[in-house]
């Protein structure tokens, strides 16, 4: 589930993925876990200074290691304000450098086609100590 709202002039998105008809497919609950522990490195490792492309890096690295990085494929996120997509692009090909007072996506994936697609997004606002989400929504899933 893709969705947001708007507060004002500014624009929020968030990402949830869910099960809708019985149990989840069997690797289902490990490649969620991995997307949840992507974002979180993500969300950690945030700070000024770094740039998009490494911010990516942090995010992809995790996913690599679990051996689903062909299925990443799409970028780690992007700039969030007054649009709902503006630059930056936090993916392999931008090199701008973060800096407190940005708002942007971390959102990884892992599509296995014909199969499934877990997909977690999450608003965070940068400060000088790092990166604060501003979804306060759970990362869990459920069966509904």
């Amino acid at each position: 589930m893709d969705f947001g709202g708007t507060f004002g002039e500014y624009n929020s998105y968030q990402t949830r993925t869910t099960v809708f008809d019985g149990e989840p497919p069997d690797r289902f609950p490990t490649i969620h876990v991995i997307v949840v522990e992507a974002l979180e490195a993500g969300l950690h490792a945030a700070a000024p200074g770094m740039t998009a492309r490494e911010l990516d890096g942090v995010v992809r690295n995790v996913i690599d290691g679990a051996g689903y990085g062909e299925q990443f494929v799409t970028g780690t996120g992007h700039g969030i304000g007054l649009r709902a997509h503006e630059p930056p692009s936090i993916d392999q090909h931008d090199d701008t450098t973060l800096e407190a007072g940005m708002a942007f996506t971390i959102e990884p994936g892992i599509y296995l086609e014909g199969a499934f697609g877990v997909r977690l997004e999450t608003v965070v606002l940068l400060g000088e100590d790092g990166a604060g989400a501003i979804n306060k929504s759970t990362h869990d899933w459920r069966a509904c």
